[in-house]
């Protein structure tokens, strides 16, 4: 499903961005 593999790489880069925001710190 091309909507759910969007959602998934949504996902996969909103918990990188989180993750290097909180190694920044």
């Amino acid at each position: 499903n091309l909507l759910l593999k969007l959602n998934v790489r949504s996902s996969v880069a909103a918990t990188i961005l989180f993750l290097q925001h909180r190694v920044a710190q």
